[in-house]
């Protein structure tokens, strides 16, 4: 008589179950970010992956003939099947909101205003160092760089602390339905947003309003919207669009150099900022595309491998003496002349000049993967949270793609460090402080 001998299937792995689950995970992720009548717009597999089609998509067809076009083709594939995993297998790992017991609303919303004016006194103090506003010098896109040079780092980085502070007050405001105290956070985000426009930036002065109203409209619990609102959200986006494609154009204006020679006599033409607004958005999704090409070319025959250096090489930038980026280094190495700062590679292309074809597989891999956590985290989470998923949505989706996960400042470090100490020290270390000493005995 025969026996039958049941065999168990091997066990795997915690990692091997997690990889194997991605496929379901990614699965589950659209199967949230649809359901119902509203769709989940601030989910990375909705937000993210959007940015990332659109960016990239758009590039490759709008991009310039290279003998490069087939390989970008594929870094851009790998790029999209890389976040997708990530995405599945971050989703896997926070399967459910974590519930997070949220951080006192009274000291948050002092800690977020001890931000806010340190961060608006350093640049206040920054204006008085450079002695003059950038934005009103001729060749602004220089004049800028230039500023930023004489102002020193010091100032420019405690500047950025205003950022985050502002919204910790939107998310803060928000949720506690505070009207007042909304209406004051709303105008110190428009102020932050005009001083830093005066810098001749314009990273940091569409940042703070782009996070304010994604951190206002989670904290409002509008993390999922109808027709209609997402009919006005993208009206809105299309907005910040045009506003920076008329920033861009306003920098362009002010370059002699952008018309040519002139002829002997001949005056600079008045600008034409509808054609120059038309190019300067045109190049947020060539650039990317472009400035791939750019890094393909220059690493490693002209450039090294940087083997993760330069998602560090940021934080050099705050020492004493002349310290470089890698956009920079690229610039230089390609003997590119134009006014302004350096080549910036982008999202593929940081990855490339770090780990080769490899990083356009692992780094938006990594990236998607953490994001989902810290999107799943912050569902469970308060004010505080949601303003660091927030943060890190805009610097994934837009900042990532259009310039690198860490390129040419040192934000966001500073960003992550200052909501990180909210949430997991500052309570710890408001408790200590009040912490009584035990009696003496008698």
């Amino acid at each position: 008589m025969e026996r039958t001998v049941a065999v168990s299937p091997p066990r795997l792995h915690p990692l091997d179950q997690r990889l194997v689950g991605i496929p379901d995970g990614l699965l589950r992720a659209y199967r949230d970010a649809f359901a119902g009548r509203r769709l989940a717009w601030a989910s990375p597999a909705i937000f993210t992956v959007g940015a990332y089609l659109g960016f990239y998509g758009l590039g490759l067809v709008l991009a310039r003939p290279t003998p490069n076009l087939s390989t970008i083709a594929v870094a851009v594939g790998l790029g999209l099947v890389g976040l997708l995993a990530g995405i599945g297998l971050g989703w896997g790992t926070a399967s459910r909101p974590t519930r997070i017991r949220p951080v006192d609303r009274r000291l948050m919303t002092r800690y977020g205003l001890l931000l806010f004016g340190v961060g608006s006194a350093a640049l206040i103090a920054y204006f008085a160092a450079i002695g003059y506003v950038p934005l009103f010098q001729a060749s602004l896109e220089q004049s800028r760089v230039d500023a930023a040079t004489e102002g020193g780092a010091t100032l420019r980085v405690i500047s950025l602390l205003a950022l985050p502070g502002a919204w910790i007050l939107i998310a803060q405001a928000v949720a506690g339905r505070d009207r007042r105290g909304l209406v004051l956070a709303a105008g110190g985000v428009v102020i932050l947003a005009l001083g830093f426009a005066l810098t001749g930036n314009r990273s940091p002065a569409f940042l703070v309003v782009e996070v304010a109203i994604i951190s206002g409209l989670l904290a409002a619990g509008k993390d999922r919207l109808g027709g209609r609102s997402l009919a006005l959200l993208a009206l809105v986006g299309v907005l910040f669009v045009v506003g920076a494609g008329a920033f861009g154009a306003f920098r362009l204006g002010s370059q002699s150099s952008f018309y040519g020679p002139l002829v002997p006599g001949e005056r600079i033409p008045p600008p034409n900022y509808p054609a120059l607004t038309a190019i300067s958005i045109k190049g947020y999704v060539v650039v990317p595309i472009q400035n791939l090409d750019y890094t393909l070319d220059a690493v490693p025959d002209r450039i090294g491998w940087q083997l993760g250096g330069t998602y560090l090489q940021p934080l050099l930038t705050v020492l004493p003496g002349r310290q470089t980026t890698f956009d920079a280094d690229l610039k230089a190495a390609l003997d590119q002349h134009y006014a302004g700062g350096g080549t910036v590679p982008g999202l593929l292309g940081e990855a490339y000049a770090n780990f080769g074809p490899v990083g356009w597989l692992v780094i938006p891999f990594l990236a998607g993967a953490a994001l989902t956590v810290i999107y799943r985290v912050s569902q469970g989470g308060g004010p505080e949270l949601i303003v660091l998923y927030a943060y890190a949505l805009i610097h994934v989706s837009i900042g990532g793609v259009l310039s690198g996960l860490s390129m040419a400042s040192v934000f966001p470090f500073e960003a992550y460090a200052v909501l990180g100490f909210a949430i997991l020290a500052l309570p710890v270390v408001v408790s200590l402080l009040h912490r009584r000493p035990p009696e003496a005995s008698a």
